[in-house]
């Protein structure tokens, strides 16, 4: 069927209004960019905007005025400027502390919520403890806070309880995130060889199955985190005939063997972890 003239140059618009789009877009992500090279409180930089508006009314030849292109442009560049105080109100926060070391569940959930809230570049403060990370936020050493509280098999995280009955908090969100645990070695070895094994009391209780059925000949030793307990076994903590449960990012991150994977109870581990902030005094 043939389209009369006024249809066709209606979808020529169209076209045009998509490549506009498209480069509004791009335009805006190039501001975003800028960030990383402005001070703080730089974000707005008139001589900057009036030399942007200078150029593009010299390089206009119409039909729209010089009027319009100042007025569309301002508009323009007034929402790419809100952009990047958004960009950096969400950057700022964000000094997140969790309870864990580097590799820890705490650190994969805290991750998880920044990839959720677009919270680029977070800076991570390590806890061994949930009563530590508190304190980081009382001290405004954090803006955040991320502890587990919950496990469908290990239930709730006693530490996590007392250390939040002792200061004044808010909960500001949750994080579900998948535990997978795993027995973790220095080196290949025979699993008879393995005579003490180490880890938190959480990780302890959602692989009591492995535990009972394959490690019933081992000493369980309770640590505080799971991943200090695969950097303690790394740098020679425990002796050669360890092992500890803990996260493959641990076994990653400290030059371990995976000796079993996923010996967790539940397949569908789900750890909850509470996203806190210092309650503020009214």
């Amino acid at each position: 069927m043939k389209l009369n003239p006024i249809e066709i140059i209606r979808q020529h618009i169209d076209q045009i209004d998509q490549e506009l789009i498209r480069l509004l877009n791009q335009r805006a992500q190039k501001a975003l960019q800028t960030l990383e090279h402005k001070e703080k409180d730089s974000i707005y930089a008139p001589g900057r905007e009036k030399m942007v508006l200078h150029n593009l009314v010299q390089h206009n030849h119409g039909p729209l005025s010089q009027r319009a292109i100042e007025n569309i442009f301002t508009d323009i560049m007034h929402e790419c400027r809100h952009l990047q105080y958004q960009s950096q109100k969400n950057n700022q926060q964000r000094t997140i502390a969790v309870q864990g070391l580097h590799a820890s569940f705490s650190e994969g959930a805290a991750m998880q919520y920044c990839r959720d809230q677009n919270i680029l570049s977070p800076q991570l403060q390590y806890h061994v403890s949930s009563e530590s990370v508190i304190q980081s936020l009382n001290n405004h050493q954090a803006s955040i806070g991320i502890m587990a509280i919950n496990n469908d098999q290990g239930g709730l995280v006693e530490e996590t309880i007392a250390a939040l009955n002792q200061e004044s908090y808010q909960v500001i969100d949750t994080v579900a995130f998948l535990v997978e645990q795993n027995l973790l070695t220095q080196a290949n070895c025979d699993q008879n060889d393995i005579k003490t094994v180490y880890s938190h009391s959480q990780a302890i209780r959602q692989c009591q199955s492995f535990v009972d059925s394959k490690l019933s000949h081992c000493k369980i030793v309770e640590v505080g985190d799971t991943a200090l307990a695969a950097k303690q076994l790394a740098d020679g903590h425990y002796g050669k005939q360890a092992a500890v449960i803990a996260s493959a990012k641990a076994a990653e991150a400290y030059h371990l063997i995976i000796y079993h994977p996923k010996i967790q109870n539940l397949e569908n581990n789900i750890t909850i972890f509470l996203v806190i902030q210092k309650r503020e005094s009214t």
